[in-house]
């Protein structure tokens, strides 16, 4: 038996999302794939930096740093859409498809980056004070 919707009974009359607001308008929406593109792009560029964020000067450790940002911000924006669109598209085969497609596109693009957080914990106290007398903190 099923239970018609009407003013007094709410069933399902789940809220939904206006994801186009802060995300994508749709899976098909181009800048997902720019999003991507930029990502790995970054990715790549940030990956150069192996081994090397010791010897950067201050201002060249901002620059690195905004570009880390950066993938993070799109990381994010990319799979809190994937997943919350997939939360209110639960049978859709092509929603649970672009959604893993995305959680593996971020993780093949930044997987490599893990050396960031170790480099830039073992840097030396001095580099640290340098950094931060740069940003006045």
């Amino acid at each position: 038996m099923s239970k018609k919707k009407t003013k007094d009974n709410p069933v399902n009359s789940l809220p939904g999302w206006d994801l186009s607001i802060a995300f994508y308008s749709s899976l098909e929406d181009t800048q997902i794939g720019a999003d991507l593109k930029q990502l790995k792009s970054i990715s790549k560029e940030l990956a150069l930096y192996r081994g090397e964020i010791e010897n950067l000067k201050p201002f060249e450790l901002c620059i690195m740093l905004a570009k880390y940002e950066t993938v993070i911000d799109l990381s994010r924006k990319l799979n809190y859409f994937a997943y919350l669109y997939s939360d209110t598209h639960k049978t859709d085969e092509a929603v649970s498809r672009f959604k893993s497609s995305i959680g593996e596109e971020i993780s093949n693009a930044t997987e490599h980056l893990s050396f960031i957080h170790f480099e830039l914990n073992g840097l030396p106290l001095y580099k640290k004070e340098e950094f931060m007398l740069m940003l006045n903190l």
